[in-house]
């Protein structure tokens, strides 16, 4: 049996010195697997600009900070910079050969790449000239040569625009054939081209205040990772207007909180207590409804996740 596409146990990530998640834990069913939520950490610890301080972080059962020195995993980090003057063979062949392949097996790699993904029209064109869009792919493109066995991508499709998104889409589709892939998202909104990429993969992780909070089929986990039951003393019905205003999702439960918080608790009229179910976005925080809550004054008693994938 495969080792885990992704595995970590009880892992630390640190930057510049600094934790920045701690008690990463989980391990992967399947070949491809999305992120959701402030997973850079991870990506930095790939890009060797981070640092797994304690536990473990593997990646198709090789270690998370030499995965990529070692030609396991091909990573493509959101903008990562691009030499301008180049055109986009350049740059391809200069990054083949420091796979160590010479300069004649550089070109026929980077030939290979541009041919693979059905984009050769691209090979002459100087990176400083191409769209937002095709500057993406031809990092995705990057991350391929080598022929790694897993593609990491950060955000490819961040900031783009939807057509730019569907396009860019189904490149990462085709680079991604027969390999492993761990991709990021932005957000995941229902119909936007994220949420569609999702639905295509094995598995998501919804990562929130350094722990996974959610694992499973995008469907499942997405219909359930982000909805929280809030617990107010008053002013239940403004809390839930102002949510209402950012958007947000919410229904109001009940007009009053339960025996537990006592009857003293409550009031009447418009600054009732009440209890109220509040579905965020995927990449959306807590602090949405701390925040309303502070606009409104509307103390919180309770505030807990109602429903989320485990183990």
């Amino acid at each position: 049996m495969p080792p885990p596409l992704l595995s970590c146990i009880s892992a630390r990530i640190d930057l510049s010195g600094e934790p920045v998640v701690d008690g990463l834990n989980g391990e992967s069913v399947g070949n491809s697997v999305g992120l959701i939520g402030p997973w850079g950490p991870l990506f930095r610890v790939l890009a060797a600009a981070g640092n797994v301080s304690s536990g473990c972080i593997r990646l198709g059962g090789h270690d998370a900070v030499a995965a990529v020195a070692t030609g396991s995993v091909g990573l493509a980090l959101y903008e990562p910079g691009l030499p301008s003057r180049w055109s986009v063979s350049q740059y391809l062949q200069a990054s083949a050969q420091l796979t160590g392949l010479s300069k004649r097996g550089a070109e026929t790699e980077a030939r290979s790449v541009l041919d693979r993904c059905q984009v050769s029209w691209l090979a002459n064109a100087k990176l400083r000239d191409l769209p937002p869009v095709h500057q993406r792919l031809v990092v995705v493109l990057h991350a391929t040569l080598g022929s790694p066995a897993i593609l990491a991508l950060e955000t490819p499709l961040l900031g783009l625009d939807e057509a730019s998104q569907r396009q860019l889409a189904e490149a990462v589709g085709r680079a991604a054939s027969e390999r492993g892939l761990l991709l990021s998202v932005g957000q995941a909104a229902p119909g936007s081209v994220e949420r569609s990429v999702l639905d295509t993969l094995d598995e998501v992780w919804v990562l929130r205040q350094g722990s996974v909070v959610a694992r499973g089929p995008a469907a499942q986990v997405l219909a359930s990772a982000n909805r929280y039951l809030v617990v107010v003393t008053r002013q239940a019905h403004r809390l839930a207007s102002a949510l209402t205003d950012r958007e947000t999702h919410v229904t109001l439960n009940s007009p009053e909180l339960p025996e537990a918080a006592g009857p003293d608790s409550r009031t009447r009229g418009d600054a009732r207590a009440g209890r109220l179910i509040v579905d965020l976005e995927p990449n959306e925080s807590t602090d949405v409804i701390v925040e309303a809550a502070l606009e409104v004054k509307a103390p919180i008693v309770e505030l807990r996740p109602l429903s989320v994938q485990s183990d």
